[in-house]
């Protein structure tokens, strides 16, 4: 993380030097962030280059010779200074605990919604030509399904002298009650960017998004109704279609008559429940009495003092305990729990493994093959179709040592050679693949706030991807830029989780096109370099309308809409448990969004998330091996072929039959293999 947000002393002192001796000045500035522009008085033009790439030195080339007429939008506000920012007294926090007291009033939604002046507003970037905006107005402005499509049409018209692209960008404000739920005046809903137009041509561009986007989520009932969850409260949403997060060019409204919750995902069709509760809060009492509220006028809260930053001995206690799991720790109570008969009966393991043995069923024949499976009271509940039950008949064939090798050896998949799984490697960083194309930055590519052109950079991201042997990429990095300050913005696409999200769709949506797994990352509330990974990573609090409306939206869209087949959770714990083993963020991945995507760990390093309980209640395999730190790696223990189960230790001098263990470690490499049979990793059969 930096420590400000200048350029150095000495550049901004010669910039003036310059300027005396000729005002005529150009600025192109490099830097993976937003800085403090104080000196741009001192250029007749500023050009943000941000990190381009390998090809980003013609690029700019073509720009400031007037080759191409620009047309990106900042990913980000830039402020006057950084004592302006909502999150100055918050961000990175101290030592175990950092608070998300400006809750969801960052960046933009601060800004317009507080009424306060930045230097550059998110969204904004000059053209070469001007552009005439025309609204077409909605037929309907009546809301009454939270799944009711609306849409804004904007016909715009070149009415400068060169060629030229615009962008739409459409925010709702919904309306607002003071002392309820929370909300920011300015929300994004959806953006569109025309095509190259010249002088006089027209084109009519349409921004679509859905009601329930526009909800609310009133995670404690704030306003007394008896429900949390998202809501659409009744009142007028006014639509406005604007350049830039503060600069209004059209405006219509819709209106709610009556108020609505929004029981079910409109894309998935599951149930939306509160998650971030009781063992997996993600709030404490120090952050409430602390954060910001539209109803107090914005004031800026006071930053957490050295009394609330303090950790009392039991929570100290609590943390420790998290170092470590066994199977005899288990109580009983828990979800994840299988009972002593709560094995399916028609379960087993192949005992050993014969030097060149094959086995009948090939990973090849499961390619396509769904499957159906979970633990509902204690006991092991498979479907009775034909896909769950040639999973059954695959996943016997395996050894139980097989099965432990996916869980316990991450960053790829381990050859099982009876199957015909070859193994599979890896690539790392988000900008590229490991020694292939640079590609500009994140924060570049969402500025194009071209959505066909970010399929386009994934499909081609995929396609090196085969060239190179990779079926799985550690990417992309879809973090938020909370602060200016955070270490990886250059990393992130944007400040914005909407606009964030749709860019991280899209190029999953193309890397996935080629069966390629994208281990999106990092979630959650990943949004600092500092403390992340300290004792068991630095605990994150925040409501969970923060998380849900800002920061998990990201992913949201990855993993709805671009469907990616993969996610690599954070160092950080959100709220005291750390986010490898946090059991409510794994409900949202797959249970309200419906997705399979195997979780891995961030690079392990024992990091308070004992393998044992990450494949109870976590994450599916450890980015890393667990044989590094055997005490809290995957317990391996024996296969009992009479009591067909694994035999673990029992904390003392003796061992017993886990079936949980059991089915933990199946399950897991159950969800590993289905994903491999999927990918391009099986080369289409041809092995």
């Amino acid at each position: 993380d930096r420590y400000d947000i200048q350029l150095p002393e000495d550049q901004r002192e010669f910039l003036q030097e310059l300027y005396k001796v000729n005002p005529n000045i150009v600025v192109v500035l490099s830097a993976g962030a937003s800085v403090e522009t104080s000196w741009a008085n001192h250029c007749k033009a500023l050009v943000y280059g941000c990190l381009g790439g390998q090809a980003g030195a013609g690029a700019l080339v073509d720009v400031l010779t007037g080759a191409v007429c620009p047309s990106g939008k900042l990913a980000e506000t830039w402020v006057n200074g950084y004592d302006d920012s909502p999150v100055k007294d918050h961000f990175a926090g101290e030592g175990r605990t950092v608070q998300y007291r400006e809750g969801l009033y960052v960046g933009y939604r601060y800004f317009e919604t507080a009424g306060k002046p930045v230097a550059f507003p998110f969204g904004y970037g000059l053209s070469y030509t001007t552009f005439d905006w025309e609204l077409m107005p909605a037929a309907d402005t009546a809301i009454t399904d939270p799944f009711q499509k609306l849409s804004m049409q904007v016909k715009v018209t070149n009415t400068g002298d060169v060629a030229g692209k615009e962008v739409v960008q459409v925010y709702a404000n919904p309306p607002y009650t003071k002392g309820g739920i929370e909300k920011a005046s300015a929300n994004l809903v959806g953006f569109a960017k025309t095509d190259l137009l010249q002088p006089g041509q027209s084109q009519t561009v349409t921004v679509d998004w859905v009601a329930q986007d526009m909800a609310s989520y009133d995670w404690n009932d704030a306003n007394a109704n008896g429900y949390t969850g998202y809501e659409l409260e009744a009142g007028d949403y006014v639509i406005t279609a604007r350049s830039n997060s503060h600069d209004v060019k059209l405006s219509e409204t819709y209106t709610v008559a009556a108020g609505m919750n929004c029981t079910t995902d409109y894309i998935t069709g599951k149930e939306i429940e509160s998650l971030f509760v009781d063992d997996f809060t993600s709030v404490n009492d120090s952050l409430l009495s602390g954060m910001i509220s539209r109803a107090t006028g914005l004031t800026q809260p006071a930053p957490a003092s050295k009394t609330d930053r303090e950790i009392y001995d039991d929570t100290l206690a609590t943390l420790d305990g998290q170092y470590s799991y066994r199977s005899y720790m288990d109580q009983g109570y828990e979800e994840w729990f299988v009972n002593e008969d709560g094995i399916p009966s028609t379960w087993t393991q192949a005992a050993t493994r014969t030097e060149g043995e094959k086995a009948p069923i090939s990973i090849m024949d499961m390619a396509g093959i769904d499957f159906s499976l979970k633990i509902e009271d204690g006991e092991v509940v498979q479907g009775d179709d034909e896909g769950s039950q040639k999973w059954e008949a695959f996943m016997n064939q395996l050894t139980w040592e097989e099965m432990a090798s996916l869980v316990n050896n991450g960053g790829g998949v381990k050859a099982i050679d009876a199957v015909d799984v070859v193994g599979a490697g890896v690539n790392e960083t988000p900008l590229q693949l490991s020694g292939g194309t640079l590609w500009a930055c994140p924060p570049i590519l969402a500025a194009t706030f071209n959505l066909d052109l970010a399929e386009e950079v994934g499909v081609m991201m995929g396609n090196e991807a085969l060239f190179k042997g990779c079926s799985y990429w550690q990417g992309n990095a879809m973090n938020i830029h909370r602060s200016p300050l955070s270490g990886r913005n250059v990393e992130y696409y944007s400040q914005d989780g909407v606009h964030g999200g749709k860019f991280a769709a899209a190029v999953v949506a193309g890397v996935t096109s080629k069966g390629v797994t994208c281990h999106i990352k990092h979630m959650v509330l990943n949004d600092q370099e500092s403390y992340r990974d300290l004792n068991g990573g630095v605990s994150t609090w925040a409501t969970e309308q923060v998380i849900r409306e800002i920061y998990a939206k990201p992913f949201e869209y990855a993993l709805k809409v671009g469907r990616s087949t993969g996610v690599m959770s954070s160092f950080n714990r959100i709220g005291l448990v750390n986010s490898q083993l946090n059991l409510a963020m794994h409900k949202l991945v797959r249970n309200e969004w419906s997705n399979r995507a195997i979780f891995e760990t961030d690079a392990w390093q024992g990091t308070y998330c004992p393998l044992d309980l990450m494949v109870r209640q976590g994450d599916n395999q450890v980015l890393g091996a667990g044989t590094t730190l055997p005490d809290i790696g995957l317990e391996i223990g024996a296969w009992d072929a009479d009591g067909n189960c694994v035999r673990v230790s029992d904390g003392a001098e003796g061992t017993f039959l886990s079936q949980t263990h059991y089915a933990a470690v199946r399950r897991s490499a159950q969800e590993i293999l289905w994903n491999y049979a999927n990918s391009s990793a099986v080369h289409n059969g041809y092995i």
